[in-house]
C-alpha cells in the first residue's frame, strides 16, 4: 500500500481506542436498532457523547439515532413491538420504500412514523408533507395490505414527527387530509410535542439526548 501512496490505518490508529470502541458500539447499535431502542436506550446518549469528539460525526448520525429514540419512546409508552429501517417492496412494480419506525400492537394497530431530525427552527413545508402522504404513505399502506394478511383486521396509522415545526401551509394541508382520508389515520408531532411525549415517558437518558443534541433546551422533571 505504501508503494502506491496509500496510508493504511485502523480506527484506533486514527482516533484512539475510546473512539474506536464507540464506532464498534455504533455499528452494533445500527445493526440491531430495534433491540437497542427497546432494551438499551442509554446507549444512544453514550454514542452521541463519545462520537462528539469527532467533528461532524454525531451530526451525520442524527437521523439514525432519532429513529432509535422514537422507537424506544413508542415501545415504552404504547407497548409496540417495533421495527426500524425496514424496506417494503411492491413486487408487481418493483417500487420500494423504507419505513423509519413501525410499531405493531397485538391484533389492533399497525403504526408507522416518518422521523425527521430537523433543527428546532426548521419549518416543514407543504411539498414535504405532500410527498410523504402521496408518495410514501399510500405505497406502504398498499404493500402491507397486499403482503400481510395477518394484519387484515388491524387499524393503520401513519405519523410525521419533526424536531422542527410545520409551516402554515403544511399544517393546513395535514389537517385537511386528516379529515378526508378514511383508509388509515394520519397524525403529526412538532418539536415541542415530541419533547412533551418524551418527558412523559420519563426516560432520563432519552430526554437528555433530545435536549442536548436536538432541541438545546432543558427538559425539566
Amino acid at each position: 500500500l505504501k508503494s502506491e501512496g496509500i496510508i493504511a490505518a485502523t480506527l484506533e490508529n486514527l482516533f484512539g481506542q475510546e473512539t474506536e470502541k464507540a464506532f464498534r458500539s455504533l455499528l452494533m447499535a445500527l445493526t440491531n436498532a430495534a433491540t437497542v431502542a427497546t432494551k438499551k436506550p442509554e446507549l444512544i446518549y453514550e454514542l452521541f457523547t463519545k462520537l462528539g469528539t469527532i467533528e461532524g460525526a454525531a451530526g451525520h448520525l442524527r437521523g439514525d439515532l432519532f429513529e432509535m429514540i422514537v422507537g424506544h419512546l413508542v415501545h415504552a409508552r404504547e407497548g409496540y413491538n417495533i421495527d426500524i429501517g425496514e424496506i417494503v417492496i411492491d413486487y408487481e412494480t418493483g417500487q420500494k420504500r423504507e419505513i423509519d419506525v413501525r410499531g405493531v400492537r397485538g391484533k389492533e394497530l399497525v403504526w408507522h412514523c416518518e422521523c425527521k431530525s430537523h433543527q428546532p427552527d426548521y419549518q416543514v413545508t407543504l411539498p414535504e408533507v405532500e410527498t410523504w402522504l402521496k408518495d410514501k404513505v399510500s405505497l406502504i399502506y398498499s404493500i402491507e395490505k397486499k403482503s400481510r394478511s395477518d394484519w387484515n383486521n388491524h387499524k393503520f396509522k401513519f405519523e410525521f414527527w419533526t424536531c422542527g415545526q410545520f409551516n402554515r401551509e403544511a399544517q393546513s394541508y395535514l389537517e385537511t387530509q386528516k379529515g378526508k382520508i378514511k383508509k388509515y389515520e394520519i397524525d403529526w408531532k412538532n418539536g415541542e410535542e415530541v419533547r412533551k411525549y418524551a418527558k412523559e415517558a420519563n426516560v432520563r437518558s432519552i430526554c437528555q439526548t433530545l435536549d442536548e443534541h436536538y432541541f438545546k433546551h432543558p427538559l425539566k422533571f
